[in-house]
């Protein structure tokens, strides 16, 4: 009996388990580099993907007219089939001027286009299908488009195929994919208009987000992909708050600024759980962002597209990196903004329309210059960083990160705690004439966001 009793005060008065100094430390330090490093290198990586998008559509809106028209004077002294040839200096900026032309026309026609009114309503009054039901439809026909997207715009820049075709199966990729946007703003539209509705529909898109993203086996390049889905997807709801906000003001009152904090901090809480939980499960350190960022600054710097695309932005290359496609959503400004020009001119107020329209595109073309300033002046800090980090990584070779390029080994040949770091075998990094160290190579420059890096895709 007073065994028993020992025992039992024993067990009572223990306490826990004492964790040994090693486990401490490398408990205490993933922590640490994961509640206070992750979230502000996630949304560095993810403001800067961020304003690329925005870049390349601001280009979409106020470079690409400029281009067309220092272009008109060489093709009004060539022909048509000059132009459809490709000789012209700007002829592919012509080529997309006209698809954005000819899909805002096909789209705008009362018996091909869509209405947005009819959409809202239709939206609002469907008895079977809930909101984020039809949400989430919309959504992955967005995604469906926006993989063949940049395939479907580059195609019209290569000669060997029928041009003709080729650019009306472009014009229709464009209006459908324009439908679909125009959609999930007319869905998102009637989610705000009812607030229940709308904490529903966030919920139910997070919460399937995380299940999605979480629960699964995660390497660098899939996580690569997850992060720039998350950029296009911050840069698509400020569009379609930007058309909703828009839209409301004329008919059923304005999107109400609580619901619009409500539904930015729900996105930003999800993507930092979402890749707290995947670094966190695949052991991938946070310093991996900063390889992401490097990336999309090395082609922010570089114009790496293809030179038979010539004539492309670099920004615009990079965004379709990303994963965003701009010319559905400059067809939804073009066709709203000639709704209201048709309307002035039937009042007569020709010379208002000529001056509002020259002021906006000047403030459209200034902001777009200030944005690309930014965007390449960050790259360049950003790939400045890595080149002073490259040379302290030469003062001590023996151990480098495992983000740096030197007989990587798959993720399936080491352990997750050796994932961290890797050994390097005596190599160095070449040195540039004056003596300081070339900027590593681009490690994802072969990975875009619908690329098959891994078993699959990540849809969110």
């Amino acid at each position: 009996m007073a065994s028993v009793l020992a025992y039992a005060r024993e067990l009572l008065l223990q306490g826990p388990p004492p964790f040994e100094e090693q486990d401490e430390k490398r408990i205490t330090g993933l922590w640490h580099r994961l509640i206070y490093q992750l979230p502000w290198r996630v949304e560095r990586f993810l403001l800067f993907g961020a304003l690329v998008c925005i870049d390349d559509l601001l280009w979409c809106l106020a470079v690409l007219p400029l281009n067309v028209l220092t272009a008109t004077p060489r093709l009004l002294w060539g022909t048509l089939g000059t132009l459809w040839g490709g000789s012209l200096p700007r002829s592919n900026d012509v080529k997309r001027w006209l698809l954005l032309m000819v899909s805002t026309l096909l789209f705008g026609n009362e018996v091909f286009g869509l209405d947005y009114v009819r959409v809202y309503h239709w939206t609002r009054q469907e008895p079977v299908l809930k909101l984020y039901v039809l949400f989430t439809v919309w959504e992955i026909f967005d995604k469906l488009l926006c993989g063949i997207a940049p395939d479907v715009l580059h195609s019209i820049s290569v000669r060997r195929l029928p041009m003709h075709w080729n650019f009306l199966f472009c014009v229709i990729v464009t209006t459908v994919h324009t439908a679909v946007i125009l959609s999930q703003c007319a869905t998102l539209n009637a989610a705000f208009n009812s607030h229940t509705t709308l904490f529903s529909l966030l919920v139910s898109q997070n919460f399937a987000e995380l299940k999605i993203s979480v629960f699964k086996s995660a390497s660098r390049e899939v996580l690569f992909q997850t992060a720039c889905n998350d950029a296009s997807e911050r840069v698509k709801y400020l569009v379609f708050l930007l058309v909703v906000s828009t839209r409301s003001s004329q008919d059923w009152g304005g999107v109400e600024l609580k619901d619009v904090l409500l539904l930015f901090a729900m996105e930003m809480v999800v993507d930092w759980v979402k890749h707290f939980f995947i670094t966190r499960h695949n052991a991938i350190p946070p310093e991996v962002y900063d390889d992401y960022a490097y990336s999309l600054a090395c082609k922010v710097l570089t114009g790496s597209a293809p030179s038979s695309l010539g004539g492309e932005a670099s920004t615009q290359w990079v965004a379709h990196k990303v994963g965003f496609c701009a010319f559905p959503v400059v067809v939804i400004f073009l066709r709203t903004a000639a709704q209201r020009i048709w309307g002035s001119l039937r009042r007569g107020e020709v010379e208002f329309v000529v001056l509002v329209g020259l002021l906006m595109w000047a403030w459209l073309l200034l902001v777009k210059l200030a944005v690309n300033l930014f965007c390449v002046g960050w790259a360049a800090r950003i790939v400045e960083a890595k080149r002073d980090k490259e040379s302290v990584l030469l003062k001590s070779p023996r151990m480098l990160p495992a983000t740096e390029v030197c007989d990587t080994p798959t993720p399936n040949q080491y352990t997750p705690s050796q994932r961290g770091m890797k050994k390097c075998k005596g190599s160095r990094r070449s040195l540039a004439s004056d003596g300081t160290p070339e900027a590593p190579p681009d490690q994802f420059s072969g990975v875009g966001r619908y690329t098959m890096a891994g078993k699959q895709i990540p849809f969110m």
